[in-house]
């Protein structure tokens, strides 16, 4: 009778078990073993991927900058502005580093102003920006007509530059995601900063936004623009890409940014 009984209880328990939905299989998520901070070595001497995307993103702005002057004909040397935006670019990015250290009570050493390692994109445009208003006030060009030239060449750099962060896995993807949510969260277990969980591809998304802002700005203000019309296109630029500031902190692993008290 036991052995019925028993026997009995087994078979419901299974018959309730087959009732139940089978729990939902693991997300799969893409494993991006191909980001690593290092591409190849030449002779001893790594070759970074950031600092050859940066690289090339200082140079494809150089050379869109160069057109969008002819166009907006803007009697500069592109070259020797270069060196300027160059100087401003380097000192803004580790200025800004240095005072954020200071600000976070850390210790500020000389390694904080070296310039093998260590970049920020905010602190360079700084810098940039203000080396290139001194020198443009020098050569008496008008302002806004020179950051309507300006602008969408740094959104092109942002874009390559952010491609640069993807590539070495710096860190400044975002926060954990969920694959069944999010079909294109990532890990990065080779990258300078490695994670194995799934998170956002925050640089694709700054890239992504970047680029478009900087090709909206083209098609809504071309070049050559009346001179009533300088700075429409630095205006479209500031609210676009503030616009895209605001969305894309919330896909930044750091706590975003508080906007409303």
């Amino acid at each position: 009778m036991c052995i019925l009984c028993a026997a009995a209880a087994a078979s419901y328990a299974a018959a309730q078990d087959a009732r139940m939905p089978s729990p939902a299989p693991a997300a799969n998520f893409i494993v991006a073993s191909f980001v690593r901070p290092v591409l190849f070595s030449v002779a001893g001497i790594n070759i970074y991927s950031y600092g050859l995307l940066v690289a090339a993103a200082l140079g494809l702005s150089l050379v869109m900058l160069s057109f969008d002057l002819a166009r907006a004909r803007i009697d500069l040397d592109e070259i020797q502005y270069f060196f300027v935006f160059l100087l401003g670019f380097a000192g803004g990015s580790k200025g800004h580093l240095a005072l954020s250290a200071v600000g976070a009570g850390e210790e500020l050493t000389w390694k904080a102003l070296d310039i093998r390692s260590g970049h920020s994109f905010m602190g360079s445009q700084i810098g940039a920006v203000l080396c290139t208003l001194v020198y443009i006030r020098y050569h008496r060009v008008g302002t806004l007509a020179f950051l309507d030239v300006l602008l969408p060449c740094c959104l092109l750099g942002h874009t390559i530059g952010k491609v640069g962060c993807f590539l070495s896995g710096d860190g400044c993807y975002g926060p954990p995601a969920d694959p069944a949510r999010v079909p294109w969260a990532m890990s990065f277990p080779n990258g300078q900063v490695p994670t194995r969980q799934p998170v956002h591809p925050t640089p694709i998304y700054e890239g992504a936004c970047s680029l478009l802002v900087s090709l909206m700005a083209r098609q809504w203000a071309p070049l050559p623009q009346p001179e009533s019309a300088a700075g429409r296109r630095t205006a479209a630029v500031l609210v676009l890409y503030g616009v895209e500031r605001v969305v894309l902190e919330q896909f930044r692993a750091h706590p975003p940014i508080e906007l409303f008290f």
